[in-house]
């Protein structure tokens, strides 16, 4: 079996929507999509190693990048997720990287929504620990049996 070389810090490679760059210098880097050892069984048209992948479109049912070297980005994980879920407003439909990218990145929440959201899960995980109790207004109603 071979041993994996583990990456150098100065060679770590960063790769986002303003392309790839070297993470402690910050400098461009121009890195080819055969330098990834799936390349040739890949065919996934967004390649996370690609320059132009700004101008790549994806559409729900072709394939998603596999590496576990290069495919570790929240982009590629928005892709398995709309894989996996079939969702609707996906499908049928070119997705451009810009989109998938957007998409993918955290919400910005204000306090007032994320207390919101809080007490809402809050309230959900109260119900899956206690199903036999509904909340019906200020009291509670338990079933008995």
């Amino acid at each position: 079996m071979k041993k994996r070389k583990k990456p150098k810090p100065d060679e770590v490679v960063v790769i986002d929507i303003d392309g790839i760059h070297n993470a402690s210098t910050d400098e461009p880097m121009k890195i080819e999509p055969t330098a990834c050892g799936l390349f040739e069984q890949c065919s996934g048209p967004l390649c996370p190693l690609d320059s132009d992948i700004q101008l790549r479109t994806w559409w729900a049912d072709e394939p998603i990048c596999r590496s576990h070297t290069h495919g570790k980005h929240r982009w590629i994980r928005k892709q398995r997720s709309i894989q996996r879920r079939k969702t609707k407003s996906w499908l049928n439909r070119s997705v451009s990287f810009q989109e998938l990218y957007d998409a993918s990145r955290p919400m910005a929440l204000t306090d007032e929504q994320r207390d919101t959201c809080r007490e809402r899960l809050k309230r959900y995980h109260e119900t899956k620990r206690n199903p036999m109790t509904v909340d019906s207004g200020s009291f509670q109603v338990s079933a008995i049996g």
